[in-house]
């Protein structure tokens, strides 16, 4: 287990430092851009169109919202429950 720990750490590390390391060594001919863009494979760039945002947050906003009406608390189910915290009795620490 201990070695798997240590291969994991070793190439996160060396991921990390990747780019200084071949950047110190070369610093004319290598691209380092490569590195960077690699997390950034799976994003699409796509064109923002502000009207069409609007719309949707039109249409996703537009839920209608009630306010909760006022009820009276019947004291027959308050009276069910009994405190807990009677039963529950811890007491204080001893003082040194």
């Amino acid at each position: 287990m201990k070695t798997v720990v240590y291969t994991v750490i070793f190439l996160f590390i060396s991921f990390l430092s990747l780019p200084t390391v071949v950047g110190l060594l070369d610093k004319d001919d290598i691209d380092l851009s490569v590195v960077y863009n690699l997390s950034e494979e799976e994003e699409v760039h796509k064109v923002f169109n502000l009207k069409d945002a609007i719309k949707t947050s039109k249409q996703i906003f537009s839920i209608g919202f009630q306010m909760p009406t006022s009820k009276k608390i019947v004291s027959e189910n308050h009276i069910q429950y009994d405190s807990i915290l009677e039963e529950i009795f811890s007491p204080p620490p001893d003082l040194l």
